[in-house]
Order: structure tokens, then sequence, then C-alpha cells
């Protein structure tokens, strides 16, 4: 069975909500899913894209590491329609930094990070790390 697609300018839009009658709210539900699951794959190609978060610029741009984040984008349906979301612990600081406050990750954590990912000689990615 394939969906029935409505094309509609603004002044259609009451007509064709009386024609759907009792089918519009699941009609409107089944549209907000695939529209979720549309917008995992606008956040997939934007979190690729992300520019580099060091200063210099300098390594790979993304908001992608290992990939985690990734891949932990989802779109579920809701009773009201549905949701997406990041399930990674640390997906609210990737999105909105770290809080005020708060203390910085371990120095070993970043170091590997930094010796893994960014394209500068040895020294200066440990004196970054030690410093942070």
């Amino acid at each position: 069975m394939t969906a029935q697609v409505i094309k509609l300018d603004i002044s259609q839009m009451a007509e064709s909500f009386i024609s759907l009658g009792e089918r519009m709210p699941s009609a409107i539900r089944r549209g907000m899913v695939r529209a979720a699951h549309r917008a995992v794959v606008i956040l997939h190609k934007s979190t690729r894209e992300a520019p580099p978060a060091n200063p210099a610029g300098i390594g790979s741009g993304g908001a992608v590491n290992y990939g985690n984040y990734l891949r932990a984008w989802k779109s579920e349906a809701t009773k009201d329609g549905a949701r997406v979301y990041n399930d990674m612990p640390y997906a609210g600081v990737i999105e909105k930094g770290r809080r005020a406050g708060r203390r910085a990750p371990p120095a070993r954590v970043i170091q590997a990070w930094a010796i893994v990912f960014w394209s500068t000689p040895l020294a200066p990615r440990r004196r970054i790390a030690r410093t942070s």
C-alpha cells in the first residue's frame, strides 16, 4: 500500500483537514515520524561537516572522534508524534559545552585524544593536554 501524498498551498489546508476527517491525527503523526527519521540523516551530515573544535582549526572537521556520537542520533515515534535525540552521555557537552564550574576531563584523556587526532608534533600535544 502506498502512502497518500497531498500537496497543498496554505489556502487549501482547511479543506484538506476536513476531507481527511478522523484520519487527520494519524496522518499528521505519520508525517512527524517520517520527518524525525529524515532529521537523523540531516544531523548525521551536519555532525560530519562541523568545523574542527580546536582553536587553531587543526585536524579533521566534524564532531566525530570514534563515531559513537554520530551513531547515537536516533528518532522514535511517541504517543504524540516523534522525537529526535542523541543518547550518548557526553552529547550535551558536545552540543552546549562544559557547564561553568565543572571540572575539565582528566589530562590523560585529553592527551590521548590529542595524540590520536591532532596533526601537530608530539611535544605540543603533550603540553596542550597538560594545561587543560
